[in-house]
């Protein structure tokens, strides 16, 4: 599968419970954040060769905010369960 840098198949590419996770940790309703989530998609690939294009781009700021600290704050708690896991196994 070719990603090609585009957040919203990346996005998809996680569990689906974690797909959620990061969702209600973003505390925007589903609906919005699939929107936005598309809108910031192909940014990686729009910006990264930015110079060949005349004119300006534009991005939410505040969303790709929002969606790298609900991603960390889920991976932050995916680590800690699985650290109790490993104690408790030990």
């Amino acid at each position: 599968m070719i990603l090609q840098g585009r957040l919203d198949k990346l996005f998809n590419c996680l569990a689906e419970a974690d797909r959620l996770r990061i969702i209600i940790e973003s505390g925007v309703e589903a609906e919005s954040f699939r929107q936005n989530l598309e809108a910031v998609s192909n940014s990686f690939v729009e910006w990264r060769y930015i110079y060949e294009h005349r004119g300006t781009k534009s991005i939410s700021e505040e969303f790709l905010l929002m969606l790298w600290s609900a991603i960390e704050n889920v991976a932050l708690e995916k680590i800690k369960e699985q650290r109790a896991n490993i104690k408790r196994d030990v």
